[in-house]
């Protein structure tokens, strides 16, 4: 082998491994090493409450690249506006070069007082003890400031609520006379606002009253 031939091997042996070693090092044709992931972040609070069987306004979410780019911003959402719970919306973004970020929005769904106003179908054990006086078939429900009035068939009491929660206030009745009884109550409002049932407890107070509970489950109509 002549010392000309030598050099030109050596050279291209060289050149080809310096060219695989250039293509080994380089960054891939994506460009993604070495940028950051995109900027996201929420328009508006972190925590949405909602009425349920009411619709969110979705007030979004904004994203940026690295270079200050705007990106789309996709959204991924549970949310069931027909029931009453936690939920959550997460917003995406992604750039040109795969690169990814996220954020979450919590929305909860509620009940409020107008839920329980209107006119209900009470389905009730308690036709056979004291509280057979108080409660009918039929309820109608008006209120204000979380304060509701249950109008059995002209017999009326008040109660509280709050969210799903419903207390019935001490409420005193009498019946024949000297038969005297001090009640209360307390139940939940189902998740689909339709339904709620109400736990009545009573305690004689005079006479011959004696102490007892029933169920009374409220549909609307």
């Amino acid at each position: 082998m002549n010392k000309r031939f030598s050099i030109s091997l050596i050279l291209i042996l060289s050149f080809t491994l310096s060219c695989k070693r250039q293509d080994f090092y380089q960054s891939p044709k994506d460009g993604s090493i070495g940028r950051d992931n995109p900027t996201i972040s929420l328009n508006g609070s972190n925590l949405i409450t909602i009425p349920l069987w009411d619709t969110l306004i979705d007030p979004g979410a904004t994203a940026f690249d690295m270079d200050g780019n705007p990106l789309t911003v996709y959204t991924q959402t549970n949310i069931n506006y027909n029931f009453a719970g936690n939920y959550t919306i997460t917003y995406i973004a992604t750039d040109q070069y795969g690169k990814q970020s996220s954020v979450v929005r919590n929305v909860e769904v509620v009940i409020e007082q107008q839920h329980y106003l209107g006119d209900w179908e009470v389905d009730h054990n308690c036709r056979t003890n004291t509280l057979i006086s108080l409660l009918h078939d039929e309820a109608s429900i008006i209120g204000a400031f979380n304060i509701l009035t249950l109008d059995h068939n002209g017999k009326t009491t008040s109660a509280t609520i709050n969210g799903r929660n419903i207390t019935v206030d001490p409420s005193f009745i009498t019946i024949f006379v000297t038969n005297g009884y001090l009640f209360t109550g307390a139940g939940q409002m189902s998740t689909d606002g339709n339904s709620f049932e109400i736990l009545y407890n009573y305690q004689g107070i005079s006479g011959l009253a004696r102490d007892g509970s029933c169920t009374a489950v409220y549909t609307r109509k």
